[in-house]
Formats: structure tokens, sequence, C-alpha cells
């Protein structure tokens, strides 16, 4: 990504879109925090940086040498923390929970016409509604946050 995006041949992109996470998770990557930081530096001459949030039913995958849904989305929250006019956040992990609370809402009232869900059963993959949901806020994002 380095010598391809960012220091290619025209330079740094003027925004760029990071989902990354959820692998390193089910994955046990006990070194996720020195590989994000060196992301968090490579990506730093980018103006406009929009990073998305994990959703937090893949903790159930978390390995015990390996980083939490907590402890990613708080690296994510530290950076926009640190740089809140470049560094932009799409809460999937908001939206997911969200999601899930209005379906058991919805299911515990009886109701026949249920919230679509945003992830599939297996609570790391998204369905066509969370597809959806997240190319909507991806372009919405980069069209309003990033083009100023």
């Amino acid at each position: 990504m380095e010598s391809r995006i960012i220091k290619g041949p025209d330079g740094p992109p003027h925004s760029i879109f990071i989902n990354l996470g959820t692998n390193d998770i089910v994955r046990a990557n006990p070194d996720w925090r020195s590989a994000w930081n060196r992301l968090m530096t490579d990506t730093a001459s980018i103006p406009c940086e929009v990073l998305f949030t994990i959703n937090p039913f893949v903790n159930s995958y978390a390995h015990g040498d390996g980083p939490t849904v907590q402890d990613i989305n708080g690296a994510i929250a530290e950076e926009h923390a640190a740089q809140p006019t470049r560094v932009h956040i799409i809460d999937w992990g908001a939206a997911v929970r969200a999601d899930h609370a209005a379906i058991h809402a919805a299911q515990a009232e009886g109701s026949t016409h249920l919230p679509p869900p945003l992830i599939r059963a297996d609570g790391i993959h998204p369905t066509v509604q969370g597809q959806r949901w997240i190319a909507q806020h991806i372009e919405s994002t980069l069209d309003t946050v990033c083009r100023q």
C-alpha cells in the first residue's frame, strides 16, 4: 500500500478509507498495535482519513493473545481525538448494535415486521442491507467530509 498508493508517482491521495481489524481479532495478531501505529504513520500525510469501526459481535472470535473489538475501536477513537479535522470515523459498530437492539425490541413486541439485519448470523459479514449501509456511509463521508 505504501509504495503503490501513499508514495506513488503522484504523491498521496487527498482521502483514504481504511477498514481494518477484524482479521487481527480472528487470527490473533499479537503485533496488531505496532502494525496499526505503522499504518497511521504511513497515512499521516493524507489530508482526509476515514476509519471504519468493527462490529461488537466479532468479539466472540477474539483470541487471548490478540486485540479485542474494544482495543481496535479504541485505537480508532484515539486517532480521531488526536486529529479530529483530519481523521473521521464511520461507526459500523454502533450501527450494528443499534440494528441488533431494534430487531430484539421488535421481536419482544411480537412484531412480524423486523428491521433487516446488517450482519449475517456469523456475526462478521454484512448482509446485503449491511453492504448498502456501508457503501452509502463511505460515499457520504468521502463526499461531504473529505471534499472540503
